[in-house]
């Protein structure tokens, strides 16, 4: 079951105050391979989660929760409004990567369609039974779509806002050495927010 983190914290302190004294009287390759074990351990169930959810799950399908995790991925990583910031992002990407975002957003919406065509036969097969069956089949071809469509659009939004964040930045007169951060993503929603300090 989940748990927001300030509930997690305890725990992991608990468990990690019983295994220091334990770790002081043994040998430093043993020490390794134990950390090398419990890395392996630890990215085990990074990977279960994120085949679960890239973000904390709030919708009722995972759906829904895959298309807005990037933005709370984009605000956790930089304090960037990704809602706020997305037409201006939209205006500085480049041709070929609208037209990826493009592509993707029109299968979503063609997985979105045959979904709806499948509720439809479905519920016209409850009078008639071969349009439930087509329902049926419908529902099966449409699901596996929608999801892959909608992780391959977030996903492409989510690289949106980390490769072209900095140029955008540097649009809005904002300095920006290196890569994009907290700070210059915290100044960035203010902007894009008219945000009046």
């Amino acid at each position: 079951m989940w748990r927001p983190p300030e509930q997690q914290r305890p725990r992991v302190t608990g468990v990690i105050g019983k295994l220091a004294p334990n770790l002081l009287g043994v040998p430093p390759q043993q020490r390794a391979a134990l950390g090398e074990r419990l890395t392996e351990a630890a990215e085990r169930r990074h990977a279960a989660r994120s085949r679960i959810a890239l973000a904390v799950p709030r919708h009722p399908f995972w759906t829904g929760d895959r298309i807005t995790a990037p933005e709370h991925r984009v605000w956790r990583a930089y304090r960037l409004d990704l809602t706020v910031a997305w037409p201006h992002l939209w205006l500085l990407a480049p041709d070929g990567t609208r037209d990826e975002l493009s592509a993707a957003r029109t299968a979503f919406r063609s997985a979105a369609r045959l979904h709806a065509w499948a509720v439809a036969y479905l519920l016209l097969g409850a009078c008639w039974w071969p349009a439930a069956v087509i329902g049926v089949l419908a529902a099966v071809t449409a699901v596996p779509r929608g999801r892959a469509a909608a992780s391959a659009f977030a996903d492409l939004a989510e690289a949106l806002a980390d490769i072209h964040g900095k140029d955008l930045a540097l649009a809005l007169g904002i300095p920006c050495d290196g890569g994009l951060t907290r700070e210059v993503g915290t100044q960035m929603t203010r902007v894009l927010n008219k945000s009046v300090d």
